[in-house]
Formats: structure tokens, sequence, C-alpha cells
């Protein structure tokens, strides 16, 4: 893979070598939006940089960026550095040991995993709670569950989702109050851990025809329906009121119907069938029962008639 994209593999060396500069600085990651965060930037990949979060609040302190999507970086002059800490000098002047802790607090540097590749990285990850993408329509938390060449499977509360690797903006880990006390009771949609599975993204589609999907977890281009192949390496979305034609390269997610309900399904509608059946062989021998029943009854009185007239005859003849 990396030879054939050389190319990108090269603009990804050059990026990587371009961040190593603010590698230890504080920097802002975005100006804007729910992906802009501040921190200290940790270390970097072939394809992804880490960032300790200064405010990372419930959510954990590290974060993962892809660097196709990072728009910008702010890095704080010399001049602002030097008078942000003569004005926090100015401000109070504390005892040293308060000083020595603050000094402390202010250079722990948060454990965080690293591997060369973004995706390796998701690797590390799975079988983990985590949050994809910081905000937006596109945020996910849930379990990972699987990584493969271009895309993961995250368990989320309310269904499995099949998401690009590509359109994946960062990473973080969930650390949760329950987590700090020991107890990991993370709330999932109910169903089995039964998937999909497919080398890649493209052949995902494939495999997923003729499956009621939805792709995209929000915005404008949600669109949901059958999935069917309308031509080469694009497919049609049949909904109810409208057909959607979409390219994989564009999807940023899909969530279908598990495959172990349509299982269940499958199973529970050949036991209605089995039982339906077994109903309808247990009245027709009723039925049966009954009808033989009747009939009995109705030759019962004619066997009656035939015994009196023999024994008459009989006794006719013996008198005689």
């Amino acid at each position: 893979m990396d030879i054939f994209r050389g190319g990108r593999l090269m603009k990804q060396n050059q990026n990587s070598r371009y961040w190593k500069t603010y590698v230890g600085e504080t920097v802002k990651i975005n100006r804007g939006g729910p992906e802009a965060k501040k921190g200290r930037l940790l270390d970097l990949g072939t394809d992804f940089l880490v960032l300790a979060v200064e405010k990372p609040g419930p959510k954990s302190p590290v974060v993962y960026y892809q660097l196709h999507h990072v728009k910008s970086v702010t890095s704080e002059s010399n001049a602002e550095q030097e008078e942000e800490t003569a004005a926090e000098e100015a401000e109070n002047e504390v005892p040293e040991e308060a000083e020595k802790e603050k000094e402390g607090k202010t250079q722990e540097i948060p454990d965080y995993y690293f591997s060369r590749s973004f995706r390796s990285l998701l690797r590390m990850h799975a079988g983990e709670q985590i949050q994809i993408n910081q905000g937006g329509p596109d945020s996910v938390k849930g379990l990972l569950l699987d990584v493969k060449s271009d895309y993961v499977i995250v368990k989320s509360k309310k269904d499995i989702l099949y998401i690009s690797m590509y359109h994946i903006k960062s990473v973080a880990g969930i650390v949760s109050k329950d987590d700090k006390n020991g107890n990991n009771q993370e709330e999932d949609c109910g169903c089995e851990d039964e998937y999909y599975l497919a080398h890649s993204y493209d052949r995902l589609f494939q495999v997923l025809k003729g499956t009621e999907i939805a792709v995209h977890s929000g915005g404008p281009e949600k669109a949901e329906g059958m999935l069917n192949e309308h031509t080469k390496g694009r497919y049609v979305l049949e909904g109810k009121k409208e057909a959607v034609i979409i390219e994989p390269g564009h999807v940023r997610s899909i969530k279908a119907k598990n495959a172990n309900n349509e299982e269940n399904s499958e199973e529970n509608s050949s036991q209605e069938a089995a039982e339906n059946g077994n109903q309808n062989q247990n009245n027709s021998a009723q039925s049966d029962e009954q009808k033989s029943k009747q009939d009995d009854k109705r030759r019962e009185p004619e066997r009656d008639r035939v015994y009196t007239q023999v024994t008459k005859t009989v006794d006719f003849h013996w008198k005689r």
C-alpha cells in the first residue's frame, strides 16, 4: 500500500517534518469549530499528531488528529509567552512548596498511545470506549469492535456503525466516572457483537447489497433505504419516497441492520412457521377425531337395527 501510494506517503512525511518544529510547544489546532483544541503537541506519527488538551474536562486529556484534516495550527509567539508568564508572576506570590506543586502539574505529561500510522494507532484502541470526532453530526461515542484496512466498526448506544477511516478527523479515549471508580458499566445498543465483515470499505458495500442501511450519522447528506448497485462503483439507496445515488468514497459512515438480528428474525419466522404447522396438524388431528366419533355415533344405531333384525329371525326359526 505504501509503495502504491508513494506520492501520498512522501507528502505525509513532508507534513510530519513540518510539524516536528512544534513538538513540545503549546499550539491551537484549527481556529474554530468542534475540532478546535488548544494544548501541548506531544508527538507525531507519519499521518497523525498527539495533542495533550489543556482543559479536557470529562474526556481523555489526549486527542489524536489525522494530519490531512488539520486546517491550521496557531503557535503563541515568544513575546506573548513572556507577557503571560510575567503577568502570572506579578499576580500572586505563592510559597515555594505551592509553586513546586504548580510546576509539577503544568509539566505533567499524560499517558498516550503511539504507533507509526493512524490505522495501527486505532488498532491499539480496539476493545476500548472511544469518541470519533470531537463534535458535530459525525461525532460518535462507543466501543471500538474492529479495525479493518480503511474503516472501523463501532458499537454505540443505539446501533453498530461502519466508519470510513479517511473521514475520521480525530479520536480520543473516554474516561468516565465509573472507570475511575473501577466500575465499567457502559450502556450500549443491547445487541450482540456480530457485524458484517469485509476487507475494505468498497467491498463492504458489496456485502451490504440488498440490506436496509442509513448513510451518514447526520447532516443534509443523511439518507436511508435498500442498498442496490447502480453502476460500477456507484450504488443507489431506494427509499420509500426517493432513490439516492451514492459513491462509497464520499460516504462517511454506514448504519446497517445487525446481521444477528436478521438471523434471529429468520429463526423466529421458521419457528413461527413450525409452530403454526404443529398447530395445524393438531387441529387437523382433532378434527379427524371428531369426525371419526361422529361417524361412530352414526354407525352404532345401524348396527343395533341389524342385530335386532337378526335376533328376531333366529328366534322366529327356533320357535317353529
